[in-house]
């Protein structure tokens, strides 16, 4: 074998080896790009989605004090057996008014001639 042939042989395998270097080290440096370029657009996201959870925590929070309101006052609010009793209970207190009214009707018309002889005395 002769060295020129080695010589060309060898430049053919440097210049492919160099070649496929070079194809290799260009995608992996598109490939950073990219991936620098997704992990931007992640991290965007990130901190969106940080911000839309603590406003949806704030949110929680005020939402959790409304309703502890609401339950303090209905605590103190009478129950539906409750209002039902009270219910029953003015309409007894109607029906007994009723009776009442009635029998203060004669002692009412009492007092109005009382009130007429009087009038009608002094005015004499």
């Amino acid at each position: 074998m002769e060295y020129g042939n080695i010589a060309q042989w060898g430049a053919l395998v440097l210049s492919m080896a160099a070649m496929l270097n070079t194809m290799f080290n260009n995608r992996s440096k598109r490939n950073e790009e990219a991936l620098a370029k997704i992990k931007a657009e992640a991290d965007l996201k990130a901190v969106e989605i940080f911000k839309k959870a603590s406003q949806n925590a704030e949110r929680l929070d005020r939402h959790e004090l409304r309703l502890s309101s609401m339950e303090a006052d209905f605590r103190h609010m009478p129950s539906k057996d409750a209002v039902h009793n009270l219910q029953l209970t003015m309409r007894d207190l109607q029906g007994q008014m009723a009776v009442v009214i009635e029998r203060v009707g004669p002692i009412k018309a009492i007092s109005e001639r009382l009130q007429d002889v009087l009038l009608a005395e002094h005015t004499k």
